[in-house]
């Protein structure tokens, strides 16, 4: 059973704060998304964090009747990572023409940084903000940063409770809980 993405709405959401000129700065220019796909996974960076060593970038042309409504097959830049099944698609990433730009292409990017399965989760939101502090700058890293937390997307380690503190807070629900039922008797 696949974990359900429940953070996808908000991670866009924050995106489109963050970059709302998206679809106006794309290139369209086959070789230079190779050459920055190859720069980013290329990187002493990358290797620390990633076993992929290859990503491959091409077009993908489909005679389907499916492909062809849904994606404009001469503008579609597909991602094919060596070593497949870590990136969402399994390997594959496709951009269709509005989406190449380097906020989509490090969004996918981090796809295959994140473990497999985790969408867009901590670890994928960790993996992100990394990828735009390392390829965008600081900067741009921190106005993402700052619309993760107006969106409410989670991106830190989750926090721990130590033993005493839990034992605390389960005394404290029970007695809550006993509490409402007493008052749920007494309203009959």
């Amino acid at each position: 059973m696949k974990k359900s993405d429940t953070q996808r709405r908000r991670v866009y959401a924050a995106e489109r704060t963050v970059f709302p000129m998206m679809r106006r700065t794309q290139v369209d220019d086959l070789g230079h998304w190779r050459a920055y796909v190859d720069k980013i996974a290329g990187s002493a960076w990358w290797k620390r964090r990633s076993i992929i060593r290859s990503v491959l970038i091409h077009p993908k042309h489909s005679g389907s009747a499916t492909a062809r409504h849904f994606w404009n097959t001469e503008t579609t830049l597909y991602i094919t990572v060596d070593g497949g099944g870590l990136s969402p698609a399994g390997g594959l990433i496709r951009l269709p023409g509005w989406a190449m730009n380097q906020w989509v292409v490090i969004h996918e990017m981090a796809h295959i940084l994140a473990p497999d399965g985790e969408r867009h989760g901590r670890l994928f939101c960790r993996a992100y903000l990394a990828l735009v502090d390392r390829q965008l700058g600081k900067d741009q890293g921190d106005l993402l940063r700052k619309s993760f937390k107006a969106h409410r997307v989670k991106y830190s380690k989750p926090h721990s409770i130590d033993a005493t503190r839990r034992a605390e807070l389960e005394a404290r629900g029970a007695a809550l809980g006993k509490k409402y039922l007493g008052n749920l008797k007494n309203q009959r």
